[in-house]
């Protein structure tokens, strides 16, 4: 989950372990819309525990219960959602609810544009959410992805990761962008770990029983979310001049590291990076003041990525980030991105990665990851349009030439930095093997 499911006031990081007993939340924002909202009502940290709160998202779900959805696919016909995704989202037998509900997009503008808050799964009415029968029946959106956007943030306080509602009200523009709304009926399902994950009570109470099971349970395979390459991941930050007008439990002390730093962020945002189209990780950090249309969203917030990194990698970068229970959490998360990173780049057959600013030292590391073997069904890689030159080729020709890739039939670096002798010599590598090359 993003920087959410189990985030806990990263006092050090965001999301608890499932042993952990104390969630602490920290997280980030987001941005983009089509149409020019209403200015939003501001909310003080103290709302999202009053009942004036509670009203609002009251009315916010009720103006969208009002509103039939509109482009449903007809009775019978189903969209393909995955099945760990679908896995999460029923309801198990036993527990009485889904591990993971998934939030209306039209909701959370509507929440924005009353000046509400984020407010707790337990505490949402049932028109907040789209059900899993409803989502099935979603078409596909914008470049084949699926309808379903999931949001990594820092959360900001242990009770509420947004409590000043500045990223609620950055992320509604960015969906009023994606459907259109007013004008458009149609919608996209959010996952928010907030809003679609049992929480605690705004007082730190427990979750029940029940509540605590299906936590562990989304925990389980939360990277899933933010992995799989038909979703959109929005990245949030943290607002401007944190922590300053927060509000913490005596003695402790907030967690001021960046997105990039806090361990479950960063997991969340690797793995966003494994397989995902280009424009399919957007940084909501980036986006001006006036953009509404969803492409210039997508040109403007096209986050720069990092290559994948092999697990071991990974561990010993995320030995130096920012947890709030380092001894519970950080092995946790090392599990959950390897398996993730072996699910995701053993079942790859393209990626698609243009314009990512990429040189020779991300090539290098795409090559060590290809070197390992860790991608047996790739068939079609495309680095074009970035800035490789001959010893990040170099390391690809040397990788491939060896033998690794060994379902790759086409080769795309065209727009990079090469020399001739580099162009050569991928052009060789490829010729080895019969892959067709453009350099």
């Amino acid at each position: 989950m993003g920087c959410i499911a189990s985030k806990a006031l990263e006092v050090q990081s965001h999301k608890p372990a499932v042993e952990t007993d104390s969630i602490q939340l920290a997280e980030e924002g987001a941005s983009g819309t089509s149409k020019a909202a209403p200015p939003p009502a501001e909310s003080s940290p103290e709302a999202a525990t009053t009942e004036a709160a509670l009203a609002i998202v009251e009315a916010a779900a009720a103006a969208v219960a009002e509103k039939p959805m509109e482009g449903l696919l007809e009775e019978g016909k189903e969209g393909d959602i995955p099945a760990a995704l679908e896995a999460a989202l029923q309801v198990h037998k036993e527990l009485g609810a889904s591990p993971v509900r998934l939030i209306d997009a039209r909701f959370i503008i509507e929440l924005a544009e009353r000046g509400g808050v984020l407010t707790r799964r337990q505490d949402l009415p049932e028109a907040a959410f789209i059900s899993l029968e409803v989502l099935r029946r979603l078409p596909e959106a914008t470049g084949h992805s699926l309808r379903i956007l999931s949001i990594s943030h820092p959360w900001q306080q242990p009770d509420n990761p947004d409590p000043k509602s500045i990223n609620l009200r950055l992320l509604a523009r960015v969906l009023r962008s994606f459907i259109g709304y007013p004008e458009s009926t149609q919608t996209f399902a959010v996952f928010l770990d907030f809003l679609s994950l049992f929480q605690k009570g705004p007082n730190g109470e427990e979750r029940t029983e029940a509540e605590a099971a299906l936590f562990k349970l989304a925990l389980s395979d939360m990277m899933a979310w933010y992995a799989h390459h038909k979703l959109f991941t929005l990245k949030l930050k943290l607002p401007p001049g944190y922590p300053a007008g927060f509000s913490f439990p005596s003695g402790m002390q907030p967690n001021t590291a960046g997105y990039s730093e806090r361990g479950w962020c960063f997991c969340e945002s690797s793995v966003s990076n494994m397989r995902k189209d280009t424009w399919m990780v957007l940084d909501l950090g980036k986006l001006g003041p006036e953009t509404k249309s969803l492409n210039d969203v997508i040109i403007e917030c096209t986050a720069k990525r990092a290559p994948p990194l092999l697990p071991a990698d990974f561990r010993l970068a995320l030995a130096a980030k920012s947890f709030t229970s380092k001894k519970a959490d950080e092995e946790m998360v090392a599990s959950l991105y390897e398996a993730t990173f072996e699910k995701e780049m053993g079942e790859a057959t393209q990626l698609l990665l243009h314009r990512l600013q990429w040189g020779d030292a991300e090539a290098i590391q795409l090559s060590k990851v290809i070197a390992s073997g860790a991608l047996p069904k790739l068939e079609t890689l495309l680095i074009n349009h970035n800035q490789i030159g001959d010893e990040g080729v170099k390391a690809l020709s040397d990788t491939i030439a060896g033998g690794s890739l060994p379902s790759l039939t086409f080769l795309g670096l065209i727009e990079n930095k090469l020399s001739k002798a580099g162009k050569d010599a991928i052009m060789a590598a490829a010729d080895k093997r019969s892959i067709a090359c453009v350099a």
